[in-house]
């Protein structure tokens, strides 16, 4: 077996190196409130968060505001992000494959999937090796070897694992999935298991470091083995949760961070060596992806959004300027400012890039709102078991727009020239071709009648 030394790719989030040099603490950002984040990115002065239900938000002045980055991206759910040559790439669920930007965020461009490796698919992780782009997916890894315009099959397709982590080390590239760690010396096209000593087998971060592997788990902790060792071992003195959702090396430190225990740093050496708490100021222990600025570290937590450090993680504060208490869900710009459907708070609206935000539900018959669709002046709001909502008045007042339309559990909502489309849990296709007036079933040939994205 190659060292387990030279390079890091993490499994939810992007890492770069940071050294630490003072007692962790955490202070709370800025940004997306109450958010559930998935993913962060810095490139440049701007950094980026993946959410559940929200898409993306990116930020310009190390976290202070957030705004809405979602132009041209068609998902919601973001897991994942890579930079690879002049691209910003992000990896999705519910099917809608992976996006790119060359212009720092502001526009999103689909990938061509011309194989349509990723329709059906969740895209868990997204990593670089030797030029080339893996995606790991809940069937397996795809490679491309020409930035992201065309992909083929690996044969960690041939065993359809979810893979949630990818890391490298010397030639040998190691894949944590939901049936273990595989490992590949051949670029990704052949996979053979590594889970000799691994009792819980489902590896959501992995990393590379000093000779050392280590296997981040989703409720049996962390697992380590030594270059030229066979057999892992658990790791997990000092840990108050088991639950692991990114392992990071910092210079000479190692972090995890977990759900509902927050940050731990490996401290000591060797056999002595063991797993310390640093949240001061965290007041969210859910905590996801991890993300590393010029001086600046960034955490996603499960629902209170993005914390930042700006003292090597001496204390943490939070950079969440925007819904407060409320779980966004899905952002709509129209012509009179953005809007934001939250899952309990209704619609939100800002006329001034997110700076401030008011409440906009008057006739909205229901406050949990899965999807919002701007087409000239009219704002659609697709909502939980109340069907579809029109406002031509840029959100003052909603009016139901719902005859014919049999599923009123509206997930998602898409415009087409003129034509709308509702997307409902159990009801399959809706369309209307007079503003919502009417509707009518579109599902032939459609097999899945839960429409989410």
């Amino acid at each position: 077996m190659k060292g387990f030394n030279r390079r890091l790719v993490p499994g939810i989030c992007l890492i770069t190196w940071l050294v630490f040099a003072a007692p962790a603490q955490w202070v709370r950002s800025s940004g997306p409130w109450n958010a559930d984040i998935f993913s962060l990115h810095v490139s440049g002065n701007a950094v980026f968060a993946g959410t559940n239900g929200s898409g993306i938000f990116r930020s310009t002045n190390n976290g202070e505001e957030w705004t809405s980055a979602n132009n041209g991206l068609l998902a919601t759910e973001v897991w994942t992000f890579l930079e690879h040559d002049d691209r910003i790439f992000a990896g999705t669920h519910w099917g809608c494959g992976i996006f790119y930007s060359t212009d720092n965020g502001l526009r999103w461009n689909a990938v061509r999937d011309s194989g349509e490796w990723f329709t059906h698919r969740n895209i868990w992780i997204l990593a670089s090796f030797d030029g080339n782009i893996i995606a790991g997916t809940d069937s397996g890894a795809f490679i491309s070897s020409d930035n992201g315009t065309s992909w083929s099959a690996t044969g960690l397709c041939i065993a359809h694992p979810t893979v949630f982590a990818l890391v490298q080390s010397d030639s040998v590239i190691y894949a944590g999935t939901d049936a273990g760690v595989f490992r590949s010396i051949d670029g990704g096209q052949s996979w053979t298991e590594f889970n000799s000593g691994l009792t819980r087998k489902c590896a959501y971060s992995l990393l590379a470091r000093d000779g050392t592997l280590y296997a981040g788990t989703d409720s049996s902790g962390v697992f380590r083995i030594a270059d030229g060792d066979s057999t892992w071992t658990p790791f997990n003195a000092g840990l108050t949760s088991l639950f692991m959702r990114a392992l990071v090396a910092c210079g000479n430190t190692v972090l995890v961070a977990t759900r509902g225990g927050g940050v731990f740093v490996l401290t000591g050496e060797g056999d002595a060596s063991f797993w310390k708490a640093t949240n001061s100021g965290l007041t969210d222990l859910n905590v996801q992806p991890i993300a590393f600025g010029e001086n600046t570290i960034f955490v996603g937590t499960g629902s209170n959004g993005v914390f930042r450090s700006t003292d090597n993680g001496g204390h943490w504060e939070s950079v969440n300027n925007g819904f407060v208490d409320k779980v966004v869900w899905t952002f709509a710009v129209g012509s009179g400012g953005i809007f934001a459907g939250t899952y309990g708070g209704g619609v939100f609206r800002s006329t001034d890039d997110g700076a401030h935000w008011e409440v906009t539900v008057t006739g909205l018959a229901s406050h949990l709102v899965w999807s919002l669709v701007a087409n000239g002046g009219d704002i659609f709001a697709g909502t939980m078991q109340k069907g579809v909502f029109l406002s031509t008045d840029n959100g003052k007042q909603w009016t139901a727009v719902d005859s014919g339309l049999s599923n009123r559990d509206v997930w998602a909502c898409m415009v087409n020239d003129n034509t709308l489309f509702a997307g409902t849990a159990g009801g399959g296709v809706f369309r209307s071709t007079d503003r919502g007036a009417s509707w009518m079933e579109v599902n032939s040939g459609l097999t899945e009648s839960y429409i989410t994205v």
